[in-house]
This record gives structure tokens, sequence and C-alpha cells, in this order.
């Protein structure tokens, strides 16, 4: 069996795609569950997906390293860019839609023009791999995380490195904007959390209370609380403005994933190597809901209350959040 790598919604909500170690995409009807169509065109595994913010189109990248554009509606494969050396790890979209984002195992970053199929400017970004990126919630400014240990601010249009973040002591595992996109926050090997100033660059606090690797991390639509998921089997709550912990959640038994809030912030969700998907009360911190994933989830998406859900044995599952 082969995992599914990567999972999207649309942005209306209707429809998931999903990348896989079986080389291909697959379109699918969330409320049905129906599998629309299934994209063939990668000669290895698919390692991320992205729609573009109308939902008209979608970018795949691939261990094959090729980086393609679809049409969603025909499936036909509107433009494929070869990276010769360069695996294409994570893509994105701006939130204009104009223009894509991809980092590779070449340390490298892409920022690219959707329209005209070219490349903008290509980042040299870091002395090891990229392990996250992330769009500014406008759009003009990009976010880098590494193995160097570094967090990068890149500006979109000129694809100039505004600045480096340097404080942790070990790879950065994970980044993301505020919703505001005044702040951001780290998550790394050294077990901590960092919180930004984007503006300045300044390290305003550093968080402390995982035994494991932070690597995955969330702000709550509001931005007042964040999520982090860690290889020490628990999720943390934190109260932004304080750095404190919240609360501890406790019940994976192997290390969390992938952690994200529901769009009305008053539930959690966290994925883990123990092949459970955990729906949390982020009010109470009380564990609402397990399922046991088939071959455990290796990505997850939220869209409105539904929750879509990548396996490692190909397939997809949706959830409808009670």
């Amino acid at each position: 069996t082969e995992s599914v790598c990567s999972v999207g919604f649309s942005p209306d909500g209707k429809r998931a795609l999903s990348g896989s170690g079986d080389k291909t995409l697959k379109l699918w009807d969330v409320e049905s569950g129906k599998e629309i169509a299934t994209r063939k065109g990668h000669s290895d595994l698919v390692t991320s997906v992205a729609f573009s913010p109308d939902g008209k189109r979608a970018l795949s990248g691939s261990k094959d390293k090729t980086l393609k554009l679809w049409d969603v509606e025909s499936g036909k494969e509107v433009a494929t860019w070869n990276g010769q050396s360069r695996t294409v790890y994570s893509v994105a979209f701006s939130p204009g839609g104009k223009r894509a984002l991809w980092e590779s195992d070449a340390n490298t970053l892409t920022l690219w023009d959707v329209g005209s199929w070219k490349e903008i400017a290509w980042w040299k970004a870091h002395s090891d791999t990229v392990h996250s990126v992330a769009f500014s919630p406008d759009g003009k400014r990009a976010l880098s995380g590494s193995r160097d240990e570094t967090l990068k601010l890149w500006d979109v249009e000129s694809g100039k490195e505004i600045g480096t973040w340097m404080g942790h002591t070990e790879s950065v595992c994970s980044v993301g904007f505020s919703p505001d996109g005044k702040r951001a926050l780290s998550g790394s090997g050294d077990k901590t959390l960092k919180l930004w100033d984007v503006e300045s660059g300044r390290e305003i606090a550093t968080w402390k209370g995982h035994s494991g690797a932070v690597v995955s991390v969330a702000f709550s639509p509001d931005g007042k609380r964040a999520l982090s998921g860690s290889d020490d089997n628990s999720l943390k709550l934190w109260d932004v403005e304080s750095g404190k912990v919240i609360a501890t959640w406790r019940g994976h038994k192997r290390n969390v994933l992938s952690v994200a809030f529901s769009p009305d912030g008053k539930r959690a969700l966290s994925g883990s190597g123990d092949k459970t998907l955990k729906l949390w009360d982020a009010e109470s911190g009380k564990e609402i809901d397990s399922i046991v994933v088939d071959g455990g989830p290796t990505s997850l998406a939220v869209r409105g209350d539904l929750v879509v859900v990548g396996n490692a044995n190909t397939t997809l599952t949706v959830y409808r959040l009670k």
C-alpha cells in the first residue's frame, strides 16, 4: 500500500484533492465520498497538492522533480515544470492565486508566476532542508523554516530576503502566521515554540513545555490561542499573549504529526502515528471522539464542518464534525 502524502479542500469545500505514493492525484466529492477522477502524469510519489483560490486549477509537486498545473474541471495537465535535480516537497498558492511557492530538497524556495508559468525568483533559502513554508494572510510575504535552525522572511514581490530569524537550536519543523499577519509561530526539534514579531523579526517569547520535538503548530482563528503537536505524544494549548500553557491534552500513544483548529475555533483535530484521528473540545480539553484510521493519518485538512484525512493505505476519509 502507498500513503496519501497530501490533501486539500477546494475553496467551496465541495471537493478534495489527494496526492499519493501511487503517483496519482485523485479528485473527490466531499459530500458523497466518491472518487470523481484520477489524474495520472507523475512518475513518482506526489508529495504535495494545492487548489488555487478560485478552485479552478490545482498544483502538484512530486518526487519525480516536476511541478504540474491542472485544470480541475477537465482534468487536463495545463503545464509542467521539470525541476531537474530538485524534488518538489511542498506547494502553495498565494492568497490571490497568481503566484505559487514551492520548496525543494536542494534547500531552495522558488516563486512562480502561475499565469505565464515562469520562475519569478529562485532563492537559495537555507543551508539545509526546508521543512515548512507559509504565506502571510495578505500574500505579500512568505516564511520558511529549515533544518539549519533558522526561519527566513521573504518579500514575495521582489523575491528578496527581508530577514533571518535565529534562536532555535535544532530543526524548525513547522511555521505559521497569525490571522492578522503580525506575528508568527515556529515549532522546533529543540522542544520549544517561538513567537515572533513579523515586522521587526524580534523573538517575542519562547514557550517551553514539550519533552519532544514540536512538529506541528497552528493559530486559532481569532489568533488568541495556539496549538502544538509533539513527538512527546501530546498536544498543548497555549495562550498567545501570556505564553502560558492553558492545557495539555493526552490520549495519543505515539507522536502527534498534525494539528488544526475548526473554523470557529471551538474544536481541534490531531493526527498521530498511533493511527488515530482525535477530535477535541478546545474549551474544556475533553476528547470528543477518536477514530482509528486504517494505515494511520498522514495528513488532514479542515473546511467548514468537514474534515478530510489522508491515510497510509492510499484512501481518503471524510468526517463531519459533530
